[in-house]
């Protein structure tokens, strides 16, 4: 890419059109050293909850930085506005594109967790510091974040545990749905969430769609790998 055509996808990474700015980061998606050098901007564009194009070219950018992005990252997570530290987190929970386990929507049954970190190279040790002090935050949607991917690492089961009921009791469909499916996978040990989740199971909602229905699903499941009423 040439430094000219470069410079003005940057350039249309703020135009007025979400089509442009979705195109822009697209294209720059693989461009890893100049999306960290213009990484204010992509994390701008990544912090919307719409799935609109320029916010999902703008996540795979970050996520293709690798252990380059973490540094800028990390320095979110200490942000005073919420939605920054929680964006921060979940995309520290991606980089390099690294999945904390998958399940179908059928089953409702969290696979088993990874093997492996994210991509945070020698920031490792700090992202971790950063997670376990995240499960302290003010805002649930922040310690909810930081309590998936350490689920996933096998990792502060006795302080996550009460960010997932706390989810299950007070969260929305889909962190109540997750709360589940990370509580269904650590097991017995999970077992102070039987109520949360019997709650959750036996939810009725006369106007209730396929979501909520896989959020019930998903509650009845952990019950039974919980080992709840045994």
């Amino acid at each position: 890419m040439s430094d000219a055509t470069a410079e003005l996808l940057i350039r249309q990474l703020y135009d007025t059109e979400e089509r442009v700015r979705g195109i822009a980061a697209h294209r720059l998606m693989d461009s890893a050293e100049i999306v960290v050098r213009e990484m204010p901007r992509f994390f701008e564009l990544a912090l919307p909850d719409d799935n609109i194009p320029s916010r999902c070219a703008a996540w795979h950018a970050i996520n293709r930085t690798k252990s380059l992005g973490v540094p800028f990252l990390l320095g979110q997570t200490n942000s005073v506005d919420a939605r920054c530290r929680e964006r921060a987190i979940e995309l520290l929970g991606t980089a390099g594109g690294w999945s904390g386990g998958s399940h179908l929507l059928r089953t409702q049954y969290l696979e088993q967790r990874p093997d492996s970190l994210p991509e945070w190279g020698e920031h490792a040790g700090t992202v971790l510091e950063a997670l376990e002090r995240s499960l302290s935050d003010s805002e649930l949607s922040v310690r909810f974040a930081a309590a998936l991917i350490l689920e996933s690492l096998n990792r502060s089961h006795r302080e996550t545990i009460p960010i997932f009921i706390d989810a299950l009791l007070n969260g929305n469909q889909w962190q109540k749905n997750h709360a589940a499916l990370h509580l269904g996978r650590i097991g017995p040990l999970a077992n102070p969430a039987c109520a949360a989740l019997a709650e959750v199971a036996g939810s009725f909602n006369e106007n209730r769609d396929h979501w909520c229905d896989k959020m019930i699903l998903a509650a009845h499941v952990a019950l039974q790998r919980i080992g709840c009423g045994r």
